[in-house]
């Protein structure tokens, strides 16, 4: 009995990793719950409770044209890059200060934070007047008003070809920024003031923002480019306008400017944005759909032991959708935690089982997506913190329905064998 202790000790060293399907680990007792959920609902990685809902960063590389001379444009001095600042401090104010909607669907529920932060990473000046002009490639002649109108499909073929020109094609640009940043791009065109466009929902590639130094040059307003950006950077995440078809069942279809939901339009475009938006916006940036997630900073790669989550005593909490966090999770005495997806935990972070706690791996994977090795899951004895076999721990961990402890460092040093 011995010998086949110590082969199962090597083992789970050389594995660092612990598999079961519909099985007990020893110190825990069975728990009957409720059928797996779905992993890819979107409704499911709505942020109800914010400190299950890690922030999502996403990086930004801003280009801004000037002519060739360098005017027409901002530029690379204090009080541009000022300016320049105070736009996606808007930005990120828009997206952290949610208002409510109006009018609201029975369906809605009020969520104040978007739980998303937007980083600027590079900021870069280009000098091309041909490229600064954006309207002098995105127009056609019109008879009847002998003058050029704006042509929205040419518009998006300029675009395009602007991002390929300084990003895709771009030897000097590093693949960081090319695989992992949303490229947002500020130019100027006569008569166009604070438009924007974003490319085809969810394909992380471009934002553009046409006029916002015709703004700074006009009393310096920094607000409205701010809340044409929001919007644009909601289209490149995923969303898309309430008055083009019903995305949402809490956003039902209106006429245009009937809502004050950011994603509608003038004259009562606002700050609102319903709970299912929010959903489909943390599923795409999970990486669940396109490649929007690739611009996510990957700051749960990093452990920060100062961001416990914590399931209080008492709770029974469901994680349904994925998760990354960035430390230690804590299941309080007398809580239930039931994971039913992936939940990613840093190099150096542990999730401890207080006795009389219950952690229920569903079909859920415990998991590091770094490459790294986590600490594992740690239960508690008199006080102390031991191993996954601690025999005589009150804690419990139950695995079943395919789910699994992976890439862990699994501490069994003060496991009894017998």
């Amino acid at each position: 009995m011995k010998y086949f202790f110590a082969i199962t000790y090597m083992l789970l060293l050389a594995n660092a990793s612990l598999t079961a399907q519909n099985r007990t680990v020893p110190g825990s007792t069975p728990f009957v719950i409720s059928p797996n959920a779905i992993c890819n609902n979107t409704e499911n990685y709505i942020p109800y409770n914010p400190k299950y809902t890690p922030v999502k960063r996403i990086r930004l590389a801003i280009h801004i044209f000037g002519k060739d001379d360098g005017s027409g444009n901002l530029q690379n001095t204090p009080e541009h890059l000022d300016y320049i600042q105070k736009v996606f401090n808007h930005v990120a104010w828009f997206y952290n200060n949610l208002d409510t909607m109006r009018p609201a669907s029975p369906l809605y529920s009020y969520i104040s934070d978007s739980r998303i932060r937007f980083v600027i990473d590079t900021i870069f000046f280009h000098q091309n007047t041909d490229d600064w002009d954006f309207r002098k490639y995105t127009a056609k002649f019109s008879a009847q008003k002998n003058d050029t109108i704006y042509s929205e499909n040419s518009a998006f073929q300029r675009a395009q070809k602007l991002y390929n020109k300084y990003v895709a094609e771009n030897r000097q640009l590093s693949i960081r920024l090319k695989d992992s940043a949303l490229h947002i791009f500020l130019l100027e065109a006569k008569y166009f003031s604070n438009r924007g466009m974003a490319e085809s929902i969810n394909t992380k590639r471009w934002v553009f923002n046409i006029g916002a130094f015709d703004m700074y040059a006009k009393g310096k307003n920094h607000w409205d480019p701010g809340m044409v950006l929001a919007h644009e950077l909601g289209h490149a995440l995923g969303l898309v306008h309430p008055y083009d078809y019903e995305q949402c069942a809490d956003l039902p279809a209106s006429p245009k400017g009937v809502t004050n939901n950011m994603m509608d339009t003038y004259p009562n475009e606002g700050r609102g944005i319903t709970p299912c938006q929010l959903g489909i916006l943390h599923y795409n940036l999970c990486g669940k759909s396109g490649r929007i997630g690739d611009v996510v900073i990957r700051d749960w790669c990093s452990n920060h032991p100062d961001t416990i989550v914590k399931i209080p005593s008492g709770d029974t909490v469901f994680f349904a959708g994925e998760k990354y966090f960035l430390g230690d999770v804590y299941i309080e005495t007398g809580a239930v935690l039931v994971i039913k997806c992936t939940v990613s935990l840093p190099a150096g972070a542990s999730f401890y089982i207080a006795e009389k706690g219950t952690l229920i791996l569903d079909g859920g994977i415990l998991t590091n997506l770094c490459g790294q090795k986590w600490n594992g899951v740690k239960l508690e004895k008199r006080g102390k913190f031991l191993g996954i076999f601690n025999r005589k721990s009150k804690s419990v961990l139950d695995i079943r329905n395919n789910g699994k402890i992976e890439n862990a460092t699994i501490n069994i040093t003060e496991a009894k064998f017998e």
